[in-house]
């Protein structure tokens, strides 16, 4: 979704989730499909030196800008990696980075946003992740 897309979306998906409430809301429905859900999430710290409060992902090497969720089939049907953002915010240049390492890669990767959860893309693809499960032999 372009910027100018997302100043235009209403108002209702403006004021709405947040990137991290939109990501617990995608576990709310991944669970219930079977689907595991990795969630690497910020935390804030005390730093000393600048004497003020900053936000840290715990992560070593190049885990600066690792996307919000990492989403599994243990049944086989696939892998999702996802960041979750709010309507009006912004990837980091680190994020930007991942995604198109992982793209490069052939790996399903994308941004979602609420106007997403609304239009049920999120569900849809979660479901296309159960509906590629090997079937069983007859």
């Amino acid at each position: 979704m372009t910027a100018k897309a997302r100043r235009a979306a209403p108002a209702a998906l403006q004021l709405g989730l947040t990137g991290e409430a939109l990501a617990e809301t995608v576990y709310g429905i991944a669970q219930p499909l079977g689907l595991w859900v990795a969630h690497f999430q910020r935390v804030r710290i005390w730093d000393e030196r600048a004497r003020r409060w900053r936000w840290y992902t715990p992560a070593k090497w190049e885990g600066k800008g690792w996307l919000d969720l990492f989403i599994a089939d243990p049944a086989g049907g696939g892998i999702l990696w996802r960041e979750c953002k709010g309507q009006a915010e912004s990837t980091t240049p680190e994020q930007r980075a991942w995604i198109a390492c992982l793209r490069a890669n052939g790996r399903d990767v994308d941004v979602w946003r609420p106007a997403d959860l609304y239009s049920r893309r999120i569900e849809r693809e979660l479901k296309a992740l159960v509906a590629q499960r090997p079937r069983p032999a007859a």
